[in-house]
């Protein structure tokens, strides 16, 4: 049996998860969502695998997805004697690898540089790194490893946008655990048993949770919420044997959030702590802007003078409330053309939020967008800066003070608002997530695609971010009718 690297690296982070995407256990259907992420994901990888082998001219690309055929390549472009090979395929010891970039250094000594779009070292990369390693030195290949990383302080003009670290020592440390990883991994696919598992904070999100861990109650206690030192307190809960979050007792040491859900919980409604309505009222004046933005960041710059990573806000949606029990207005913005739009971003932006009453976000995001085009455009910053000063963030004011069963552990608009909104919910949408958003703005501006389907996307992104602003706007009104509720 062969072993990819993506199986060894879920091994060593998860010997369950490593046997289950071997083992394909269980079919997973890849939602929309999912799969809007992945080719996001894939379009910026493949960019900045060109970025890289810029640096490395004359190359020959290994293409193919069919990992034999690559083989028979790779073989055929070493003994051909090229000194550069994009996407190699090598296999050693059970376990199929294909480096980013090969540079030849010597008669059999190589450079072996794995591109990331992170902009610091982590362990997942030096793990990348040491399963290259392993299937090389199997081979009998001398090489030696290093990352590519983005380097933010480069621009689109600059010669390179990576920073490139040698860290081949600190990889090779890593070997041992690799390779003990492709044994034991062989070991359980022969005898198709699931390796030992212990619940732990990755578990909370895993595709595979329900299929490891059947009987599993719910809620429980990873359903908590792990800030503020959250998480410390669950590892005590699940080392006592505590795993149903009903069953925490009075005595167990947990946050103030974590308190209030397990009151929600048993109470099976919601609870809302004293000076949750002041909470909600007292800094607010109207009319009331309930604003929502979508931007993108990419790790290969698009724009002239642009930094890796740097800001693209697209999109922004406004439901403004003048007076109680009026219909709201509407306001919006989408860029769909080529170019920057950051500038006429904040322009509409400071035209249609006008020059009085908060302006409510969910979230810190907003403000610090704001923050980041007034520090941009100087000629905007005063307009920019009173517009900040106006913001108010829900999402503290709602997890400080109230919490729902239903929550699931999550305070985000599309958690809370079928909670408290029934009937209300982003199912139905075309587009549902930030994720997708930004896929959709990719497309719209990157792409060549025909007119109907611009329609379609231009259309879908507008309704979505329309309904995160009216999110916003029914779960504060929500929230006032509970807090009146209570107080009667």
């Amino acid at each position: 049996m062969r072993f990819f690297k993506k199986t060894i690296l879920a091994f060593l982070e998860c010997p369950r998860l490593g046997y289950f995407e071997s083992n394909a256990e269980p079919a997973r259907a890849r939602e929309e969502g999912e799969d809007a992420a992945r080719r996001l994901h894939a379009v910026q990888g493949r960019l900045l695998g060109e970025r890289a082998r810029r640096e490395f001219p004359r190359g020959i690309l290994i293409e193919g997805k069919d990992f034999g055929a690559a083989l028979r390549a790779t073989r055929r472009a070493i003994a051909s004697g090229s000194r550069v090979l994009y996407e190699a395929a090598f296999v050693s010891d059970s376990v199929g690898a294909r480096p980013d970039l090969l540079v030849r250094e010597g008669r059999d000594r190589w450079r072996l540089w794995e591109v990331k779009s992170g902009t610091e070292t982590r362990e997942e990369h030096l793990r990348d790194l040491a399963v290259q390693l392993h299937v090389m030195d199997g081979l009998g290949m001398r090489g030696r490893g290093g990352l590519m990383l983005v380097d933010r302080e480069t621009t689109n003009e600059s010669p390179t946008i990576f920073r490139r670290v040698d860290c081949d020592a600190e990889a090779r440390e890593r070997i041992p655990a690799v390779r003990e990883a492709a044994r034991e991994l062989a070991r359980f696919s022969r005898l198709a048993e699931k390796p030992p598992a212990a619940l732990g904070r990755a578990c909370r999100d895993c595709d595979f949770r329900s299929t490891c861990w059947p009987d599993l109650p719910s809620p429980s206690v990873l359903d908590f919420h792990q800030g503020e030192g959250g998480w410390r307190n669950v590892e005590k809960l699940l080392g006592a044997g505590i795993a149903d979050l009903s069953a925490v007792p009075p005595t167990a040491s947990l946050t103030r959030v974590q308190k209030r859900q397990v009151v929600a919980t048993r109470s099976r409604r919601l609870v809302a702590e004293r000076g949750a309505r002041s909470a909600l009222t007292r800094a607010v004046r109207r009319p009331l802007h309930f604003l929502d933005f979508e931007a993108a960041r990419f790790p290969v710059p698009l724009f002239t003078g642009q930094h890796p990573y740097d800001l693209i806000p697209f999109q922004w949606s406004c439901h403004i409330d003048r007076a109680p029990d009026t219909f709201p207005e509407h306001r919006d913005f989408l860029w769909t053309d080529g170019g920057d739009p950051s500038r006429a971003f904040a322009e509409s932006l400071l035209r249609e939020t006008e020059s009085k009453g908060s302006v409510i976000v969910y979230s810190s995001f907003e403000q610090e967008t704001i923050q980041t085009l007034a520090e941009r455009f100087p000629d905007l910053r005063a307009p920019l800066e009173s517009l900040h000063a106006r913001i108010f963030d829900l999402l503290p004011v709602l997890r400080r003070h109230f919490y729902h069963p239903d929550f699931g552990g999550s305070f985000s608009i599309k958690s809370v608002l079928p909670v408290l909104v029934p009937g209300r919910s982003y199912d139905s949408l075309a587009i549902g997530d930030g994720l997708e958003a930004v896929w959709a703005y990719y497309r719209l501006t990157r792409e060549t695609i025909p007119e109907e389907e611009r329609t379609r996307l231009t259309t879908s992104l507008r309704v979505y971010c329309e309904q995160d602003s009216l999110a916003l706007r029914d779960v504060y009104h929500a929230l006032l009718r509970q807090t009146e509720e209570s107080a009667t």
